[in-house]
């Protein structure tokens, strides 16, 4: 009785700390969010917000103009998870239009490689969700 007591107080150990390293945490969980490979945060700036900003601006470049039948803003968000090695992957995405959508995951697939975030210096997984609003033209 007391061996099958102690395999089960194993087993159930081992899956909890498989599930800790598979846990994927939000941008304001962790201590370094991620960096664009080839950018740097400035000295001194909110890492959290530098993110966020870098993100915004490499979409701002690389997005394309649609164009529709009548004039109107339309969203689009899309949720990557930066995994422990620096890629991506979309995991989530919406949209008002189909338009929008197919342009939105188009640009976001040009994303770079990132470094990815860290918890005590301790790569982690880390989701963020890339909101995009289109002036359709």
């Amino acid at each position: 009785m007391k061996y099958i007591f102690l395999f089960i107080l194993t087993l159930s150990t081992y899956n909890y700390s498989i599930g800790q390293n598979d846990k994927v945490y939000d941008l304001f969980e962790v201590d370094a969010p991620p960096l664009l490979i080839g950018q740097t945060f400035k000295k001194d700036a909110n890492q959290h917000q530098e993110f966020k900003k870098n993100i915004y601006d490499f979409i701002k470049k690389n997005v394309s103009i649609i164009t529709g039948k009548k004039t109107s803003f339309e969203k689009a968000f899309v949720e990557i998870i930066i995994n422990k090695n620096g890629d991506y992957v979309i995991s989530k995405s919406s949209a008002t239009n189909k338009k929008a959508l197919k342009e939105a995951l188009k640009t976001v697939k040009k994303l770079p490689k990132f470094s990815p975030a860290k918890i005590n210096g301790e790569p982690v997984k880390m989701k963020f969700i890339i909101p995009i609003t289109f002036n359709i033209i």
